[in-house]
């Protein structure tokens, strides 16, 4: 029902979703969140990011990446506190918006170069290099470099390969990416690391996916999920009710599930 209400032109339609942001079922809390990024109501989406209950907080965190140009500070001011959030989803949900919001905001960019990137989670870590990639931003002090070299985590790793080739490369980045590529123990990493950079897609399509967390199951209601986008945006969150994620502006292109909260 409330994708429908979503998809609806009708005023009334739009006023019975937002109304269900106040919910006592977080259910419905938590769609309404996700629903929202396809046209954002700032106010409501503020709101719903201080929720009690994480699971919308995870969306909220990832919808207000989406708010309009006149509502950006405002998103960009509360999504810098989310930061702080006890909840790694959160923390690099808000991330990854912070980088969509913040071209030309230096604020944004070094908030991103700052705590996510030495955050001891490695889900936090990677959300903060693609937050910073969609940025078109880099950190003054090297960090993404640093990552590329020396973290455990390959997701980390590929990330960070990410954001240098979207950046203006010098010699010392050439040499590291080719020694990725040459030597890093994960394929998936030295792949990313020798393939030219390609610009990200700009078209959107909406997007329903099942999540399934093994193969010959049903698709798990709740279920905890990882999705990449064909642009460089990593999502975290859970299924709804019918084991289902929804995504209103996803990039045309790939959308891979990967393994949840920073598993290789």
């Amino acid at each position: 029902m409330l994708e429908a209400l979503a998809a609806s032109p009708r005023p009334a339609a739009r006023a019975a979703l937002l109304a269900q942001a106040r919910s006592a079922d977080f259910a419905d809390r938590k769609k309404v969140a996700e629903l929202l990024s396809a046209q954002p109501d700032a106010a409501v989406l503020l709101a719903l990011l201080g929720d009690a209950d994480v699971r919308v907080r995870q969306n909220a965190a990832w919808s207000l990446g989406f708010v309009s140009p006149a509502s950006a500070k405002a998103a960009q001011s509360a999504l810098q506190q989310a930061l702080k959030d006890r909840d790694a989803a959160v923390v690099g949900n808000a991330a990854v918006s912070l980088g969509r919001l913040a071209r030309g905001d230096a604020a944004s960019v070094s908030a991103l170069c700052g705590a996510p990137l030495g955050d001891p989670r490695p889900s936090v870590r990677e959300q903060a290099l693609r937050g910073l990639a969609l940025s078109g931003g880099g950190c003054a002090d090297g960090k993404p470099a640093q990552l590329l070299a020396t973290d455990g985590r390959a997701r980390v790793r590929r990330a960070a390969a990410e954001v240098l080739k979207r950046g203006a490369l010098g010699p010392a980045e050439r040499r590291l990416l080719q020694r990725c590529e040459e030597g890093d123990p994960h394929a998936v990493v030295a792949q990313a690391c020798g393939a030219a950079f390609v610009p990200p897609p700009t078209e959107v399509e909406p997007v329903t996916l099942l999540i399934v967390p093994s193969e010959g199951a049903e698709p798990a209601p709740r279920a905890a999920f990882s999705l990449l986008f064909a642009d460089g945006a990593l999502r975290l969150g859970s299924a709804d009710r019918r084991g289902g994620v929804h995504e209103s502006r996803a990039p045309k292109g790939s959308v891979e599930l990967l393994p949840y909260a920073g598993g290789d």
